[in-house]
């Protein structure tokens, strides 16, 4: 997903690491809020996601570029299990954001087209029958009782009622072939009719088996968010800890930027009530 590698730190944040011995540790932190304040719902490479998920992903990626950038200081960290349970979820997120993605893109294209099939059942099948109908009922030629009261669906009509609608009126006119056909119709219009509603029901099955995917994919994020979440929690206390042991103050300040989740732009953090 990421175009970058997925476990690396930013330029930003991964110069502040290396002067950390000079630079402050509140300048290193407005450096990263900087860079992090850009990014909306948008990843990398342009995949949307939810805000919470991107900024639980982003900070995942970066705890994975520290560990991996002071194994010699973490030390027996990155051996532990929830080193793994954080690279495994960081990527199943990874991969779910990717598939939210791609069945987004799939929904809003299978709507455009069930749309355009659509309104091809309604002025290209539909529209001529009723109109049709409504000149034989009125001349009086013969006799039609099955279509005296056809008439087109009201604008609003879900595609179910309207697919409905249709294979009514395909039935209802096949006994007045011979006068649809005097009128210019092809002679097999009630077949053409049930192929549009066909085609209509394929395209909406199509679109829900999307909406589907995308309904599980985000199920999928929101779990691997909370595994994210968790693992970092656990590292944290394991982090803070072994650096604090081997002196590395300087390091603990710069984990404490890392391990942060990003504000979401114009939201205010609350300030601790002074005791």
């Amino acid at each position: 997903m990421s175009a970058r590698p997925s476990h690396a730190l930013s330029p930003p944040l991964k110069d502040a690491l290396q002067k950390s011995d000079d630079l402050s540790a509140p300048r290193a932190r407005r450096i990263l809020e900087r860079e992090r304040s850009s990014v909306l719902l948008i990843t990398d490479n342009r995949v949307v996601m939810k805000w919470r998920e991107n900024a639980v992903l982003k900070t995942g990626q970066e705890v994975l570029g520290f560990l991996n950038d002071h194994a010699a200081e973490v030390g027996p960290v990155n051996k532990s299990v929830e080193r793994r349970v954080l690279e495994a979820a960081v990527a199943a997120l990874d991969a779910a954001a990717a598939a939210q993605n791609a069945e987004k893109t799939a929904m809003t294209s299978l709507t455009k087209e069930k749309n355009a099939r659509r309104q091809d059942l309604l002025g290209d099948h539909m529209r001529p029958v009723v109109a049709i109908a409504g000149k034989l009922t009125k001349t009086g030629t013969s006799l039609t009782p099955d279509i005296q009261t056809m008439r087109m669906p009201k604008r609003r009509t879900s595609d179910l009622g309207l697919r409905l609608k249709a294979l009514g009126m395909a039935k209802a006119v096949v006994k007045y072939t011979d006068q649809y056909v005097a009128q210019q119709m092809p002679p097999d219009f009630a077949k053409q009719a049930r192929r549009a509603v066909n085609d209509l029901n394929s395209m909406l099955n199509a679109r829900d088996l999307s909406v589907m995917n995308h309904v599980r994919a985000t199920g999928a994020a929101a779990q691997q968010t909370s595994i994210v979440r968790e693992a970092i929690k656990v590292l944290n206390g394991l982090v803070d800890s072994r650096l604090r042991r081997i002196g590395r103050l300087d390091l603990v300040e710069a984990w404490k930027v890392v391990k942060r989740y990003p504000q979401k732009p114009g939201v205010k953090r609350r300030r601790k009530k002074e005791e």
